[in-house]
């Protein structure tokens, strides 16, 4: 009688032990694993859109972009989360704010809409630079504050 409890106890353990075995993606050796953040490459896709309607809008620019996320030190997997871009607009004359306000508004929402074809999932830093002929070290557009930074 006290066999059965018993036997069946065991059975449980050895069920529990191949879980987590499994669960864990480990078979005889136990290793840790861990996620590191790192940078990755970027999206074409979202390169290839947002040039698209920069032709369309009329706008001169070029536009790199790179993801971050985390890699998986066990098996290497990487995860991008966000999608970082650095833009370069060609602009007659960068000490126009109210011009440059609009560009960023176009920008902004030609972004938006790029955005849609991505495989990662968030947007992430967005770097606009506006270059004028007499001024090719240009301007950084503050989204929040609207204005460009020499």
């Amino acid at each position: 009688m006290i066999r059965q409890p018993l036997l069946l106890l065991i059975k449980i353990t050895i069920l529990l032990t191949i879980s987590f075995l499994v669960a864990c993606g480990n078979s005889a050796t136990n290793r840790s694993c861990a996620w590191t953040w790192s940078t990755g490459s970027g999206s074409s896709a979202v390169e290839h859109k947002v040039q698209q309607e920069f032709t369309t809008a009329a706008i001169t620019g070029t536009v790199q972009t790179s993801s971050y996320g985390e890699i998986n030190s066990c098996d290497g997997s990487y995860h991008a989360m966000g999608l970082d871009m650095n833009i370069e607009v060609q602009v007659t004359d960068n000490r126009d704010e109210a011009r440059l306000a609009e560009l960023a508004d176009n920008i902004d929402a030609i972004i938006q809409k790029a955005m849609i074809v991505s495989t990662i999932p968030n947007k992430g830093r967005v770097s606009v630079r506006f270059v004028s002929a007499g001024n090719t070290a240009g301007c950084e557009w503050n989204f929040e504050k609207r204005q460009c930074r020499l």
